[in-house]
């Protein structure tokens, strides 16, 4: 992401349980990488409080 390598156009954030998980972004594996680069547009869990899970949920659930 310092380089610039990422791409947030369609990526999202889905709450699954106590568990907050952002899919569709892509990072571009590392150019001085080897075999154990990761995968580009793997799922990534974001580190949020339980209290910051349940703020999101009521955000979602609110009416209009």
């Amino acid at each position: 992401m310092r380089a610039s390598r990422a791409d947030l156009k369609e990526s999202y954030a889905k709450i699954d349980g106590t568990e907050a998980w952002l899919l569709g972004l892509h990072i571009s594996p590392y150019a001085q990488g080897n075999r154990a680069n990761h995968e580009p547009a793997r799922p990534r869990k974001l580190l949020l409080h339980r209290r910051e899970i349940n703020r999101l949920l009521g955000k979602i659930m609110e009416k209009g």
